[in-house]
């Protein structure tokens, strides 16, 4: 028998109680961002197919055309190229005037402007730049200048 402890941890519940309040629980939907980014990982996981191993052993290529862009937010759409070993490797796809919200890193990202020009911190970063953000540094928002491509890199 499983045993689910309550938040007091005053008594354990057994199971049959644990799945009657469970079978309470209506269904939440996630925000579009959030549902987006689930949906990235879940298909990035599920098929790692696009991932091409190549000798010697260890070595991954992925495809200019393999995986799938998804909306994370508006204007902005993301490719995970690589999600391995604690590392997160993708692209972002942003549209002119696009806005990735203030945040802060949970891990230290690197960034690489691919193409077009973003606003980070008031500082104009164009296509060949390469752009270090450290963890726990909160970030102000990003806009983008013109349509951009940018390559990420961070843990997982």
């Amino acid at each position: 028998m499983h045993r689910f402890a309550n938040a007091n941890a005053a008594a354990p519940l057994d199971d049959q109680t644990a799945a009657l309040l469970a079978g309470g629980l209506a269904p939440v939907e996630p925000p579009a961002p959030v549902r987006e980014r689930l949906r990235g990982r879940l298909l990035a996981r599920a098929a790692p197919g696009h991932l091409k191993r190549t000798a010697p052993a260890g070595l991954i290529t992925v495809a200019a055309d393999a995986g799938q862009w998804s909306i994370i937010s508006p204007g902005i759409a993301r490719r995970i190229l690589l999600h391995q070993g604690g590392t997160l490797a993708f692209l972002l796809r942003l549209e002119a005037g696009a806005v990735i919200p203030a945040h802060q890193h949970a891990a230290d990202e690197e960034c690489m402007v691919l193409e077009g020009e973003v606003e980070i911190a008031g500082q104009a970063v164009r296509q060949g730049a390469f752009h270090f953000a450290p963890r726990a540094v909160a970030h102000t928002p990003i806009t983008a200048r013109t349509a951009a491509l940018l390559y990420l890199r961070t843990a997982a």
